[in-house]
């Protein structure tokens, strides 16, 4: 079974309204051919601010676009680290990863990793 994103939803939602890629795009100031891209590309993600817009045009609730995002903050740092994480070469990826580590050890004093995220939760 095929994994629900923003964009399948957006695709399926659109298609039961009876509506082209062009409406949406108009309402939301944005090219036909980036609703065409955010419907069909896996790995894109939406912020907060764009998932509203787009519930408003379905009339749907942002909540349920909301909870098929993969990336669930507003903040741009939070951001920039979620797409380097689905662009990057593996090995780009594990240097930063190293580097992130050192910098959380040397500000906290302890090594940054989910263990600790499963220690607190």
């Amino acid at each position: 079974m095929e994994e629900a994103t923003p964009g399948s939803f957006i695709s399926h939602r659109r298609q039961e309204l009876g509506i082209s890629q062009r409406d949406p795009a108009k309402a939301l100031k944005i090219s036909s051919s980036t609703v065409s891209r955010i419907e069909n590309e896996e790995n894109i993600s939406l912020d907060n601010a764009a998932l509203r817009r787009f519930a408003k045009v379905l009339r749907r609730d942002y909540n349920c676009l909301s909870a098929l995002n993969k990336m669930s903050d507003d903040r741009p740092e939070i951001r920039m680290l979620r797409s380097a994480e689905m662009n990057m070469p593996s090995e780009q990826l594990r240097d930063m990863i190293t580097v992130l580590r050192a910098s959380f050890h040397e500000e906290f004093g302890r090594e940054g990793s989910d263990e600790d995220d499963e220690r607190r939760g």
